[in-house]
């Protein structure tokens, strides 16, 4: 039976439910308030870790126990008197019973006390000065806990993921409920230098980190990750050890005490030489098994892979820097306290390169300011590719001139030589998708695939100026170079490069060569079930070189041309006002046709469809560079083929997510770049193709993952009146009672779009179109006018996505006249709450 709804009862009832709602509030605001205070009081940033501490300290115990009980013998027998208080030799007097009893509790006891002193002495003399040993160390080289570490890493210069690294530790201190931990992250994301960090982390909070490199593992019955860390742990004390067997003692201690955690680097390309690709899978998800196990402390870092969805551990992606934390990591590495900073000009790259995802450019960047070179740095193009192009030009200008890597005394030429020697292996490397190669790869001395390696080694030959390309010392001499300028990692049969943004960009600059051999892009395509992401970056690059790739050809001389007299083409397009350009331009431009082509091709054929949308993703980049001539046919066919990228929903598929989420960037970024600068004119007559996005905002109708609709509103929104006009009929399409799923999701992404739609539109029309400002504004009142007066149970559904949307405006970093209106509109149609209100209204009061 139902209680009254008026009277004094109800209005007491309703009192004290406020009361008990009001003091729960300010309780949960209490205890959130003291525990903010007490992350914030921690002290050097130490983070908790749940040890076993009682083993240790009653093996202690015991120790002086029976060293104190020795003692006190010695001097009794010395003194040859018993204090009458202990009368200790009449213990065992009596029956002998009593005698028998009291030898067998000696018995026993006595060589518990011997152990117990050997433990604490071996604790003591052995494994504490090691342990010390080990963290002092450590602290001071980031590469003997992190063997893939970058050489000259300090681990404090890592910004922005302490957050992460404590969220690590927690997940790992307890080993009751410990899983293994995988840390996902795209190239050049930092996946290294966060390992780094949290070994520094875990060794102030007294645990050891042991780091194995997983490049180096080839032989499947070698994949375990505790042997491993055994193995690399006995190298790493070999030179603090006395006896055979202490090193397997001390890791014994620590795994009992708890004070161990493995880290491992690089799982993308462990076992790269494996027979088959399913073969591999099993290999490695037994491994992790066998943590799994073990109850082993194991973080993993690796690139999306496919592999990564049967693994059975806690899948962490590795998030993007926000632009504060980026500028502090600039900050943080550069050593310069003059008042030259140009901090203006950083904020303006990290921004239009959009290199807060990736570490390295930003590490680039803090490196190019050390040497007063920022200003050099022109972008050729619009878009974040051709930026990031420019960037590592003018680092490897400066690698070169000897402005980078100054202590290491070569002259420009040795240093020029080994930039080309890494560039040739490099392009190997982007042809067999691994950041390894070995020597014999390019000159051919074990019989290895051709596959465009005597195209690259001729073009070797015709670059070189100093060393010779045929001499096996010149070409170790230039590995050798190459490490000391940190740019690889010299091994016995050749090099690892040490970042996947350093192997494309030098890669790059023998593709000309390479591609001259139709097989090199055959096997390309056809290794690892397509191209790699290196190959992708490198293609990028080659796209937006703008011809500087094609200038570095060895095969010919550039001609030259007296300065006056120029080509009768090039002064008809100056005259015409046409951009003038060169040979080397149009054979880029004309190569990246027929590559943007192959690519849209493989996408759509291949059945890995992680690799078919960062292949998408590649194109969309590529055709921004050439003028975006392909931009409807790659729309259209990235349409067509959405609906074959979705998992069933039962697990979500993170590689496949974040790929998906990233060619959505990539579409909107293109579709910006086209309205921003139109293609270049062909011939006489202006040809403006026209951002697609209805395609988009299609797609989203197979899609059911949240994150990739919501940033396909968010990139369609920010297409301003362009996205006004091609979605103009289906912003005032009214929501149905009977919709499909796909109809649903749709009006999803429609409610959170107009507000920031609206927001982004501007006044700025063609004489012979409306006003797209208008019509954003007039498709906003219809969405807050329906729901203020609609009270069915379907429009609640709206009422909520369309508060997000409003909430993703509020959060957009664009403040035009008209922002205050998104406040004024809802406020107006908030009345006196009741039935037909919006509950946003209710909310706010």
């Amino acid at each position: 039976m139902r209680g009254p709804k008026r009277g004094p009862v109800w209005a007491a009832q309703l009192w004290l439910r406020q009361r008990r709602r009001r003091w729960r509030t300010r309780r949960e605001r209490r205890t959130e308030r003291d525990r903010r205070r007490r992350s914030d009081e921690r002290v050097g940033n130490r983070v908790r870790w749940r040890y076993r501490r009682w083993l240790r300290w009653t093996i202690v115990a015991i120790a002086w126990v029976f060293l104190g009980w020795t003692l006190l013998s010695l001097v009794l027998t010395v003194l040859d008197t018993e204090p009458p208080f202990l009368r200790v030799t009449r213990w065992c007097e009596g029956n002998e019973r009593r005698v028998y009893y009291c030898g067998q509790v000696q018995g026993f006891v006595k060589p518990l006390m011997v152990a117990a002193l050997g433990l604490a002495f071996f604790y003591y003399w052995r494994y504490v000065p090691v342990r010390r040993w080990y963290r002092r160390n450590v602290m001071r080289n980031s590469r003997m806990v992190l063997p893939s570490a970058e050489r000259g890493l300090d681990p404090g210069d890592v910004v922005g993921r302490d957050e992460l690294c404590e969220l690590l530790i927690q997940r790992l201190r307890d080993q009751a409920t410990r899983r293994p931990l995988l840390l996902v992250g795209g190239i050049g994301t930092g996946k290294t230098a966060t390992l780094a960090r949290l070994a520094q982390m875990l060794m102030t909070a007294d645990v050891v980190p042991v780091g194995v490199d997983l490049r180096s593992v080839t032989d499947p019955e070698k994949l375990n990750f505790r042997q491993l860390a055994l193995e690399q742990f006995e190298r790493t004390i070999d030179t603090r050890l006395r006896a055979a067997g202490e090193a397997d003692r001390i890791w014994r201690r620590l795994w009992l005490e708890n004070r161990l955690v493995v880290l491992a680097d690089g799982l993308e390309e462990s076992l790269a030489d494996a027979g088959g690709a399913a073969d591999r899978d099993s290999v490695l998800r037994d491994a992790v098994r066998a943590a799994v196990r073990e109850r082993l402390p194991l973080v993993v870092t690796s690139r999306p892979d496919d592999p990564l969805r049967g693994l059975d551990a806690l899948l962490l992606q590795l998030e993007p820097l926000a632009q504060g934390p980026a500028l502090e990591y600039v900050q943080a590495r550069s050593r310069r306290s003059d008042a030259g900073h140009r901090w203006d000009r950083i904020t303006e790259l990290v921004k239009a390169a959009d290199v807060a995802d990736s570490p390295f450019y930003l590490r680039v960047i803090g490196q190019l300011h050390e040497v007063d070179r920022l200003d050099r740095v022109e972008p050729v193009g619009p878009g974040r590719a051709a930026l990031r192009w420019c960037l590592l030009e003018e680092w490897c200008d400066a690698t070169v001139a000897g402005d980078l890597y100054e202590d290491y005394g070569l002259p420009q030429v040795e240093r020029s030589d080994a930039i080309e020697v890494l560039s040739a292996l490099a392009c190997i490397g982007l042809r067999d998708n691994r950041l390894a190669v070995r020597t014999t790869e390019l000159t051919g001395a074990d019989d290895t695939t051709d596959a465009g390696r005597r195209w690259i080694l001729t073009e070797l030959r015709n670059r070189l100026r100093k060393l010779d390309a045929d001499n096996a010392q010149d070409v170790g001499l230039a590995e050798t170079t190459g490490d000391a300028l940190n740019i690889v990692v010299k091994r016995q049969d050749g090099v690892r490069f040490q970042h996947g943004v350093i192997q494309a960009y030098l890669g790059a600059r023998f593709l000309t060569a390479a591609m001259r051999d139709p097989g090199f892009l055959d096997r390309a395509f056809a290794h690892h079930h397509g191209p790699g992401r290196e190959l992708l970056a490198a293609l990028t690059l080659h796209t937006h070189s703008a011809g500087a790739f094609e200038q570095l050809d060895g095969r010919r001389q550039p001609t030259v041309r007296p300065v006056n007299l120029p080509r009768l083409g090039d002064a008809v397009r100056q005259k015409v006002g046409l951009p003038a350009e060169s040979r080397d331009a149009k054979a880029t431009r004309k190569r990246s046709v027929d590559l943007l082509r192959r690519l849209c091709d493989e996408a759509t054929h291949t059945r890995n469809r992680t690799r078919a949308l960062e292949m998408f993703a590649t194109a969309l980049e590529m055709d921004s560079a050439i003028g975006h001539t392909s931009h409807r046919r790659l729309a259209d066919a990235i349409c067509r083929a959405w609906c074959h990228y979705q998992g069933d929903g039962s697990v979500t598929d993170r590689p496949l997510e974040d790929a998906k989420i990233a060619l959505v960037h990539r579409y909107g970024d293109a579709a910006r770049q086209l309205v921003d600068r139109p293609p270049d004119p062909t011939g006489l007559r202006s040809q403006r193709p026209t951002p697609q996005y209805q395609q988009l905002f299609l797609m989203m109708a197979d899609e059911g993952s949240y994150l990739p609709r919501l940033a396909a509103a968010r990139e369609i929104a920010a297409g301003g009146n362009a996205a006004v006009r091609a979605l103009r009929d289906r912003l005032f399409e009214p929501p149905r009672a009977d919709e499909s799923p796909g109809q649903e999701r749709l009006d999803e992404v429609r409610t959170w779009m107009t507000p920031s739609l609206f927001l982004y539109a501007d006044d700025e029309h063609a004489p012979d179109e409306p006003n797209w400002q208008q019509e954003a504004h007039r498709a906003l009142q219809r969405w807050v006018h329906r729901l203020a007066t609609d009270a069915t149970e379907g429009a609640r559904v709206y009422e909520l996505t369309l508060a997000q949307g409003f909430r993703l405006a509020a959060n957009c970093r664009v403040y035009p006249a008209h922002r205050s209106l998104l406040i004024g509109r809802p406020r107006r149609h908030c009345g006196t709450p009741g039935s037909g209100t919006p509950t946003w209204c209710s909310s706010r009061r």
